[in-house]
């Protein structure tokens, strides 16, 4: 996000995990997570972190203080998929594991019918959430990218990938990011990465891997930077592949932009920055991150 977001896995040992934070040049540990608490999800904004655990549990923390729980009307029995807030923190989505949404009005998660486009379709299981920097719409991706502008969501139909549909996996994109909402870039399952000018999707070369992308960041001048879960970074100039870098793939972890545009990435317990043409470690921990943050 814009001040900073953090992506966790699908599950966590249950345990009184602890968030690390990168400031400064250096790592320092956050507030511990309850050991009941399972998380699957994040978000950040300046001085406050939301965590989204299973059974519809979402915890706050502000000013790196004690997490408490924040309560959703009505009550949540799945996970909580994606979170965002406004940068006054006085809206935003939240997105279930099964379709869910709910709005934050006024410093309150209120329930509301599950996202219908004007097209008539619904979006399914959620995986990301997006807005441009001026908070103008948003768009969320998962079995398809849907829009929502004036209140109104609209389905964004993205060109078939070269990629065949592997039976059973009907979540086809899995992360999306921007500058603007005619510079949007999405990806997903394996090799599948597209861009939107405001007009039209146009589909990446074909990139090979057979891994899925789970986070997508946008660079200057039409760029885009992806990883794929095998460990392979991908860098495109406007809507073709530039460089594809291998990296270790045993423990890779989402790419992230910070607030100052860093491009970071973790691999096992080192976090590491893009600079030039590669990669450079900036810190390195006897521990292997549960969470990652930017």
């Amino acid at each position: 996000g814009p001040d900073g977001v953090f992506v966790l896995p699908s599950a966590l040992g249950v345990g009184a995990r602890p968030l690390w934070m990168h400031h400064q040049g250096a790592l320092r540990k956050g507030p511990a997570l309850p050991a009941v608490v399972v998380p699957h999800s994040g978000f950040a904004r300046q001085d406050t972190v939301w965590v989204g655990a299973v059974r519809g549990q979402l915890l706050v923390s502000r000013d790196g203080g004690d997490f408490g729980l924040e309560l959703l009307k009505p009550s949540l029995e799945n996970s909580i998929q994606a979170i965002w807030v406004s940068k006054d923190k006085s809206r935003g989505l939240l997105l279930g594991s099964s379709g869910e949404v709910y709005e934050r009005r006024k410093g309150s998660w209120v329930g509301v019918d599950r996202a219908k486009s004007l097209q008539g379709e619904t979006a399914g299981s959620f995986q990301a959430i997006w807005s441009p920097p001026d908070e103008s719409e948003l768009w969320i991706v998962g079995p398809r990218v849907m829009r929502r502008r004036d209140d109104t969501w609209v389905t964004m139909p993205v060109p078939l990938s070269h990629v065949p549909h592997a039976q059973g996996s009907e979540e086809r994109y899995q992360a999306i990011d921007g500058t603007s909402p005619s510079d949007v870039w999405v990806v997903g399952r394996a090799g599948s990465a597209y861009h939107y000018d405001g007009k039209t999707w146009a589909s990446v070369a074909e990139i090979e891997t057979d891994a899925p992308f789970r986070s997508v960041v946008s660079l200057q001048g039409n760029g885009w930077l992806t990883v794929s879960e095998d460990g392979i970074a991908v860098e495109g100039d406007g809507a073709s592949v530039a460089k594809t870098t291998r990296i270790d793939p045993r423990q890779i972890r989402p790419v992230m932009k910070a607030a100052d545009g860093s491009v970071l990435l973790e691999v096992g317990s080192r976090l590491m920055q893009r600079r030039g043409d590669g990669w450079v470690e900036v810190s390195s921990s006897k521990y292997v991150f549960g969470a990652d943050a930017a």
